[in-house]
């Protein structure tokens, strides 16, 4: 079966029409993402963490000074933003993440 140029015309703008709608529908954030303040375990259970040493201490085997030192330490990723519409990560929480 031979393509003619029409069909061949018709699949190359129906292909163009599904990438641009699957491209719209990836670049968007999840509402998993939209609602991290409200409910990430950053938000919530680090700062009980950090009021209760042993506690902190259980989570991420090193005391409180210890995730201080670190966090003192600058990286060049502190200064970029994340994709979440712009909101920016904190070094505190890349931590935690990175950390646990």
């Amino acid at each position: 079966m031979e393509l003619t140029i029409e069909d061949a015309a018709l699949l190359l703008i129906v292909s163009e029409n599904t990438h641009s709608k699957l491209k719209r529908e990836r670049s968007g954030v999840h509402e998993i993402n939209q609602l991290r303040r409200q409910y990430g375990e950053y938000h919530h259970l680090f700062p009980q963490l950090k009021a209760d040493g042993e506690r902190f201490f259980q989570y991420f085997r090193m005391d409180i000074e210890t995730f201080t030192y670190i966090l003192g330490k600058k990286t060049p990723l502190d200064q970029e933003l994340c994709n979440l519409q712009q909101q920016k990560i904190l070094p505190e929480e890349r931590l935690v993440i990175t950390l646990r």
